[in-house]
């Protein structure tokens, strides 16, 4: 119990990090891909029609995760906010898991998260 108590911390730790980092970068202009994800979700979700009304090459997915973050957190900097701090989450957990399925359990696990 103690030693999950301890990757739980540990994980919580890193995590608060990840956030403070990107917050650092909140105010920094963003890149166009973004910029046109963003665009292209926020016309979705008021009615238009992708590949019809608006045209990307890319494939569905991308708008729609980039119109449920404006659905939580509004159109602009707050959603890819939201989006780039749920994403490193996910990423840090999923590395995690991956470490500690190793064989190494939760110190492997903490060790990946970490590097």
């Amino acid at each position: 119990m103690k030693s999950r108590w301890i990757a739980v911390c540990s994980l919580t730790a890193l995590f608060a990090l990840i956030f403070l980092l990107r917050l650092h970068t909140y105010n920094e202009p963003l890149e166009r891909d973004i910029t046109t994800y963003g665009v292209i979700a926020h016309e979705m979700l008021n009615g238009k029609a992708l590949y019809s009304e608006m045209w990307d090459h890319k494939p569905p997915g991308i708008h729609i995760t980039y119109a449920a973050a404006e659905l939580i957190a509004g159109y602009g900097r707050n959603s890819i906010f939201l989006m780039n701090v749920t994403a490193a989450l996910a990423t840090l957990v999923a590395v995690y898991l991956a470490g500690s399925a190793a064989g190494a359990g939760q110190f492997g696990g903490l060790t990946a998260a970490t590097l």
